[in-house]
């Protein structure tokens, strides 16, 4: 794991530490800010300055989305579906909340903030999972016996 990217830190906050980072930076970067702004916005399903003008807690359940759909895309096949579909039924869920309620009484929301926890549990548990997974797609094949992996 590098140590620019701990575990404990979101794929999708990385992403967007980076993408504010272009985006911020008038230098040779700026060709960069136009083609990370799709790509923000697709992951994001808004643009960073919408992004930017949410609820806390909004910010926060886009940014789980944000992480479950980039390891769902990065690596298929070492998905934990059971947990990912379990958070995104959360995650529709306090959407829905959000279009309904107040921006107060949405920040208030008993049930926002459990199911808030409950998605950020949910996602560390999924990053935590992939990392394992990865790690061990990645250790090299043992050659024979007494040999160094």
């Amino acid at each position: 794991m590098s140590p620019f990217f701990p575990s404990h830190t979101h794929l999708s906050t990385f992403l967007l530490l980076a993408f504010l980072s272009a985006f911020l930076t008038s230098s040779p970067l700026q060709n960069s800010q136009a083609r990370l702004l799709p790509i923000f916005t697709k992951l994001y399903t808004l643009p960073p300055t919408a992004h930017a003008q949410l609820p806390e807690k909004m910010q926060r359940v886009l940014d789980h989305e944000g992480t479950i759909r980039t390891l769902l895309v990065l690596n298929t096949a070492l998905r934990p579906l059971a947990e990912r579909e379990t958070a995104m039924v959360d995650i529709a869920y306090i959407r829905s909340r959000h279009a309904l309620l107040e921006r107060a009484e949405f920040e208030r929301c008993a049930d926002v903030e459990r199911r808030l926890a409950r998605v950020g549990e949910m996602t560390e548990r999924i990053v935590g999972m992939d990392h394992k997974r990865t790690a061990a797609a990645e250790q090299p094949e043992r050659a024979g016996v007494g040999e160094a992996w």
